[in-house]
C-alpha cells in the first residue's frame, strides 16, 4: 500500500473514510454495476474509484488502522474494475452487456496491481493435457 494511509502525500484538510467506504460501496455492490456490465458503466466506475484513490493518497491519515483497511479496500476496488475492461467477453461471473459471447482468444489470466498507477496484463494458462 506505499505510504497510502499512513502519511498524507498533501497538506490540509483531512476526508472522511466513512465518506471514502460509501463511495467503494457504491461501485461494488449494486447489481447493475457488478452483474450487467457495459464498458462505459465500467469506465465511470473506474473514475470514481481512482478519485478516492487519490484522496486516501493525498489526504487520510488519522487512524493508522482504519486508514490502511480504507486503503486497501479501494486499491483491491480498482484492480477489480481495471481487470474488468480488458476482458472484453462474457466468461463465469463476468458478464458485459456490450460483450456476450466468451471469447476463445482469451483463455488467460490477467494480472493486476501497482497503486497510483494500475496495470493490467495477460498470463498464459498452462492447457492440461487429457
Amino acid at each position: 500500500m506505499g505510504e497510502a494511509g499512513l502519511h498524507a502525500a498533501k497538506v490540509g484538510e483531512g476526508i472522511d473514510a466513512r465518506e471514502i467506504i460509501r463511495v467503494v460501496k457504491d461501485e461494488m455492490l449494486p447489481y447493475e454495476k457488478v452483474i450487467f456490465r457495459i464498458g462505459e458503466k465500467l469506465a465511470r466506475s473506474i473514475a470514481e474509484l481512482d478519485r478516492a484513490w487519490r484522496a486516501v493518497r493525498d489526504h487520510l491519515c488519522d487512524d493508522p488502522v482504519k486508514s490502511r483497511e480504507v486503503a486497501a479496500l479501494v486499491a483491491t476496488a480498482r484492480w477489480c474494475y481495471s481487470a474488468a475492461p480488458a476482458r472484453n467477453e462474457s466468461r463465469g461471473m463476468h458478464q458485459r452487456d456490450d460483450a456476450p459471447f466468451l471469447d476463445p482468444a482469451q483463455v488467460h489470466r490477467l494480472m493486476v496491481g501497482g497503486l497510483d498507477e494500475v496495470w493490467v496484463r495477460p498470463q498464459k494458462v498452462q492447457q492440461k493435457a487429457l
